[in-house]
Protein backbone atom coordinates (compact mmCIF):
# COMPACT_ATOMS: atom_id res chain seq x y z
CA UNK A 1 0.00 0.00 0.00
CA UNK A 2 1.02 3.68 -0.51
CA UNK A 3 1.58 5.59 2.46
CA UNK A 4 -0.31 6.57 4.49
CA UNK A 5 -2.39 3.62 4.42
CA UNK A 6 -0.09 0.55 4.93
CA UNK A 7 0.43 -3.34 6.34
CA UNK A 8 1.50 -5.03 8.86
CA UNK A 9 4.81 -6.16 8.72
CA UNK A 10 5.50 -9.63 6.57
CA UNK A 11 8.36 -11.55 5.84
CA UNK A 12 7.61 -10.53 2.21
CA UNK A 13 9.14 -7.58 3.21
CA UNK A 14 12.58 -8.76 4.10
CA UNK A 15 14.45 -8.43 1.42
CA UNK A 16 13.84 -5.38 0.38
CA UNK A 17 14.04 -3.37 3.61
CA UNK A 18 17.50 -5.31 4.03
CA UNK A 19 18.71 -3.89 0.22
CA UNK A 20 17.28 -1.19 1.16
CA UNK A 21 19.56 -0.80 4.72
CA UNK A 22 22.45 -1.17 2.85
CA UNK A 23 22.47 1.75 0.66
CA UNK A 24 20.85 3.69 3.40
CA UNK A 25 23.24 6.49 4.87
CA UNK A 26 20.82 6.44 7.94
CA UNK A 27 22.77 3.88 10.21
CA UNK A 28 19.90 3.21 12.86
CA UNK A 29 19.78 0.01 14.35
CA UNK A 30 16.45 -0.30 15.38
CA UNK A 31 15.37 -0.16 11.46
CA UNK A 32 16.17 -3.14 10.53
CA UNK A 33 13.75 -5.99 9.53
CA UNK A 34 14.81 -7.98 12.55
CA UNK A 35 14.28 -5.82 15.40
CA UNK A 36 11.11 -4.96 13.77
CA UNK A 37 9.91 -8.38 13.43
CA UNK A 38 11.24 -9.65 16.70
CA UNK A 39 9.84 -6.91 19.09
CA UNK A 40 5.98 -7.72 17.65
CA UNK A 41 4.47 -5.53 20.35
CA UNK A 42 5.55 -2.60 18.19
CA UNK A 43 2.88 -3.69 15.52
CA UNK A 44 5.16 -2.44 13.01
CA UNK A 45 2.94 -1.73 9.60
CA UNK A 46 4.56 -0.96 6.50
CA UNK A 47 3.95 0.80 3.24
CA UNK A 48 5.49 2.61 -0.05
CA UNK A 49 5.97 6.53 -1.10
CA UNK A 50 7.89 6.58 -4.04
CA UNK A 51 10.36 4.52 -3.79
CA UNK A 52 11.28 4.30 -0.02
CA UNK A 53 9.43 2.33 2.76
CA UNK A 54 7.46 3.79 5.38
CA UNK A 55 7.32 2.06 8.63
CA UNK A 56 5.17 2.86 11.89
CA UNK A 57 5.12 1.72 14.89
CA UNK A 58 1.54 0.60 16.72
CA UNK A 59 1.87 -0.43 20.51
CA UNK A 60 -0.85 -0.95 22.46
CA UNK A 61 -1.93 1.72 24.45
CA UNK A 62 1.10 3.67 23.46
CA UNK A 63 0.89 6.47 20.64
CA UNK A 64 1.75 5.90 17.23
CA UNK A 65 4.79 6.91 15.80
CA UNK A 66 6.65 6.76 12.79
CA UNK A 67 10.38 5.52 11.62
CA UNK A 68 12.58 8.14 9.26
CA UNK A 69 11.69 7.01 5.52
CA UNK A 70 14.10 4.21 4.36
CA UNK A 71 15.52 4.54 0.80
CA UNK A 72 15.55 7.15 -1.77
CA UNK A 73 12.97 9.43 -0.73
CA UNK A 74 12.04 13.21 -1.89
CA UNK A 75 11.75 14.41 1.61
CA UNK A 76 9.99 17.68 1.64
CA UNK A 77 7.36 15.78 -0.87
CA UNK A 78 7.17 13.28 2.15
CA UNK A 79 6.91 15.91 4.89
CA UNK A 80 4.05 17.01 2.85
CA UNK A 81 1.82 14.07 2.68
CA UNK A 82 3.01 13.50 6.14
CA UNK A 83 1.48 16.57 7.36
CA UNK A 84 -2.02 16.27 5.64
CA UNK A 85 -2.50 12.46 6.63
CA UNK A 86 -1.72 13.94 10.24
CA UNK A 87 -4.74 15.99 10.32
CA UNK A 88 -6.37 12.59 10.63
CA UNK A 89 -3.93 10.22 12.26
CA UNK A 90 -1.56 12.31 14.52
CA UNK A 91 1.84 10.91 14.24
CA UNK A 92 4.94 11.90 15.96
CA UNK A 93 8.15 10.82 14.12
CA UNK A 94 11.39 8.77 16.05
CA UNK A 95 14.57 8.10 15.62
CA UNK A 96 15.22 11.10 12.94
CA UNK A 97 19.21 11.03 12.74
CA UNK A 98 20.73 14.69 12.62
CA UNK A 99 22.03 14.36 8.93
CA UNK A 100 17.64 14.99 8.23
CA UNK A 101 16.58 18.34 11.05
CA UNK A 102 17.49 20.74 8.46
CA UNK A 103 14.30 19.60 6.75
CA UNK A 104 12.04 19.83 9.95
CA UNK A 105 12.47 23.37 10.27
CA UNK A 106 9.44 25.24 12.18
CA UNK A 107 8.57 21.30 13.74
CA UNK A 108 9.09 20.81 17.77
CA UNK A 109 12.10 18.96 17.73
CA UNK A 110 13.09 16.95 21.18
CA UNK A 111 16.23 15.39 21.67
CA UNK A 112 16.25 11.45 22.91
CA UNK A 113 19.02 10.52 24.07
CA UNK A 114 17.35 7.02 26.00
CA UNK A 115 17.27 6.06 21.90
CA UNK A 116 20.76 7.00 20.99
CA UNK A 117 23.04 4.10 19.30
CA UNK A 118 26.42 3.50 20.59
CA UNK A 119 29.20 3.06 17.82
CA UNK A 120 32.23 1.06 18.27
CA UNK A 121 34.88 0.36 15.60
CA UNK A 122 35.63 -3.41 15.16
CA UNK A 123 39.08 -3.08 15.54
CA UNK A 124 39.34 -1.27 18.62
CA UNK A 125 37.07 -4.48 19.86
CA UNK A 126 38.71 -6.97 18.20
CA UNK A 127 42.58 -5.55 20.18
CA UNK A 128 41.11 -3.53 22.92
CA UNK A 129 44.15 -1.58 22.69
CA UNK A 130 44.95 1.40 24.80
CA UNK A 131 44.18 2.74 28.36
CA UNK A 132 40.43 3.30 27.75
CA UNK A 133 40.55 -0.93 27.62
CA UNK A 134 42.37 -1.71 30.40
CA UNK A 135 39.48 -2.56 32.60
CA UNK A 136 37.55 -4.83 29.61
CA UNK A 137 41.37 -6.83 29.21
CA UNK A 138 42.13 -7.45 32.68
CA UNK A 139 38.36 -9.45 32.94
CA UNK A 140 38.60 -11.09 29.97
CA UNK A 141 42.16 -12.28 31.29
CA UNK A 142 40.56 -13.37 34.27
CA UNK A 143 37.63 -15.51 32.64
CA UNK A 144 40.18 -17.28 29.84
CA UNK A 145 42.82 -18.07 33.27
CA UNK A 146 39.87 -18.90 35.22
CA UNK A 147 37.88 -20.85 32.63
CA UNK A 148 40.34 -22.40 29.78
CA UNK A 149 37.68 -25.03 29.03
CA UNK A 150 35.41 -22.24 27.36
CA UNK A 151 34.57 -22.65 23.64
CA UNK A 152 33.00 -20.35 21.26
CA UNK A 153 30.69 -21.66 18.66
CA UNK A 154 29.00 -20.09 15.53
CA UNK A 155 24.85 -20.33 17.09
CA UNK A 156 23.06 -22.66 14.37
CA UNK A 157 19.46 -24.74 14.84
CA UNK A 158 21.62 -27.20 16.79
CA UNK A 159 22.06 -24.48 19.81
CA UNK A 160 18.49 -23.11 19.99
CA UNK A 161 17.29 -24.97 22.96
CA UNK A 162 20.89 -24.69 24.86
CA UNK A 163 20.28 -20.58 23.97
CA UNK A 164 16.39 -20.97 25.53
CA UNK A 165 17.62 -22.58 28.38
CA UNK A 166 20.27 -20.17 28.97
CA UNK A 167 17.95 -17.36 28.59
CA UNK A 168 15.44 -18.69 31.09
CA UNK A 169 18.01 -19.35 33.36
CA UNK A 170 18.89 -15.30 32.76
CA UNK A 171 15.76 -14.02 32.83
CA UNK A 172 15.27 -15.82 36.82
CA UNK A 173 19.16 -14.37 37.93
CA UNK A 174 17.71 -11.07 35.98
CA UNK A 175 14.24 -11.12 37.84
CA UNK A 176 12.43 -10.84 34.70
CA UNK A 177 8.94 -11.51 36.14
CA UNK A 178 9.19 -8.46 37.58
CA UNK A 179 10.46 -6.36 35.06
CA UNK A 180 7.96 -5.51 31.81
CA UNK A 181 10.83 -4.17 30.05
CA UNK A 182 13.11 -7.33 30.23
CA UNK A 183 9.59 -9.66 30.15
CA UNK A 184 9.01 -8.02 26.21
CA UNK A 185 13.08 -8.42 25.53
CA UNK A 186 12.72 -11.89 26.79
CA UNK A 187 9.59 -12.78 24.27
CA UNK A 188 11.92 -10.78 21.54
CA UNK A 189 14.85 -13.22 21.32
CA UNK A 190 13.08 -16.10 21.69
CA UNK A 191 10.97 -14.99 18.52
CA UNK A 192 14.28 -14.09 16.46
CA UNK A 193 15.38 -17.67 17.86
CA UNK A 194 12.47 -19.51 16.81
CA UNK A 195 12.85 -17.57 13.15
CA UNK A 196 16.36 -18.11 12.78
CA UNK A 197 16.33 -19.83 9.30
CA UNK A 198 14.10 -16.84 8.09
CA UNK A 199 16.31 -13.94 9.42
CA UNK A 200 19.54 -13.12 8.06
CA UNK A 201 20.86 -13.27 11.47
CA UNK A 202 25.00 -14.32 12.54
CA UNK A 203 25.29 -15.41 16.30
CA UNK A 204 28.39 -16.85 18.74
CA UNK A 205 27.94 -18.65 21.64
CA UNK A 206 29.76 -19.47 24.51
CA UNK A 207 29.78 -23.11 26.16
CA UNK A 208 31.26 -23.67 29.57
CA UNK A 209 31.33 -27.81 30.80
CA UNK A 210 29.20 -27.90 27.64
CA UNK A 211 26.89 -25.69 28.72
CA UNK A 212 25.12 -21.99 26.83
CA UNK A 213 26.46 -19.43 29.05
CA UNK A 214 26.45 -16.40 26.75
CA UNK A 215 25.66 -15.25 23.24
CA UNK A 216 25.38 -12.57 20.89
CA UNK A 217 23.36 -11.86 18.03
CA UNK A 218 23.21 -9.46 15.17
CA UNK A 219 22.89 -8.49 11.46
CA UNK A 220 24.73 -6.19 8.49
CA UNK A 221 23.04 -3.01 8.93
CA UNK A 222 24.50 -1.43 6.00
CA UNK A 223 28.04 -1.94 4.08
CA UNK A 224 30.37 -0.92 6.86
CA UNK A 225 27.71 -1.35 10.15
CA UNK A 226 27.38 -4.61 12.18
CA UNK A 227 24.27 -4.13 14.92
CA UNK A 228 24.02 -6.36 17.80
CA UNK A 229 20.68 -6.88 18.22
CA UNK A 230 21.19 -9.34 21.29
CA UNK A 231 23.65 -9.95 23.92
CA UNK A 232 23.74 -11.69 27.10
CA UNK A 233 25.89 -13.42 29.72
CA UNK A 234 25.62 -15.22 32.74
CA UNK A 235 26.77 -12.31 35.49
CA UNK A 236 28.24 -15.51 37.54
CA UNK A 237 31.31 -16.14 35.52
CA UNK A 238 33.57 -12.94 35.78
CA UNK A 239 34.64 -11.56 32.51
CA UNK A 240 32.36 -13.57 30.42
CA UNK A 241 30.52 -10.43 28.65
CA UNK A 242 33.45 -8.69 27.89
CA UNK A 243 34.35 -12.10 26.19
CA UNK A 244 31.23 -12.10 24.22
CA UNK A 245 31.04 -8.60 23.73
CA UNK A 246 34.97 -8.76 21.90
CA UNK A 247 33.58 -11.55 19.37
Amino acid sequence: PVFPDSEQLHFRHRDLMESLSMDSPLGISELTFTNLYCWEDKHTRISHFGESLILSAHPFGKSPYLFPPLGNIDIPQFLEEWKTSNQQNPMTMRLVPESMLTHFSGMNIVEDRSNWDYVYLQEQLSTLQGRNFSKKRNLIHQFESRWPESQLVKIDNIHMLDLADFLIRWCSMRNCAEDETKQREYKAIIRCFENWEKLNCLGAGILIGGRMEAFTVGEPLSKDTFVIHFEKANPDFIGLYQVINQQ
